[in-house]
């Protein structure tokens, strides 16, 4: 993680088709992946066996500002 931002997203409310407009904490960091050997790791690992995606900073945690749980971005809240 080398950055915390506040700012703001829709979700929905579970078992409804309202949306709420909330504010949240997003984590946005880099993702390595560690292959062992034999795995079919991408041709660009570096010498430890790494693949790190360095070019696209990521959001890794989504939090509700409000109360304090995860929100899941592929569910939607």
């Amino acid at each position: 993680i080398d950055e915390i931002r506040l700012g703001g997203m829709r979700i929905i409310e579970k078992g409804t088709e309202n949306y709420l407009f909330i504010p949240v904490w997003s984590f946005f960091g880099t993702v390595t992946e560690t292959y062992a050997e034999g795995m079919g790791a991408p041709a660009n690992v570096d010498e430890n066996n790494e693949f790190v995606e360095r070019d696209f900073r990521q959001c890794i945690l989504t939090v509700n500002a409000i109360e304090g749980s995860v929100i899941d971005r592929s569910q939607g809240y």
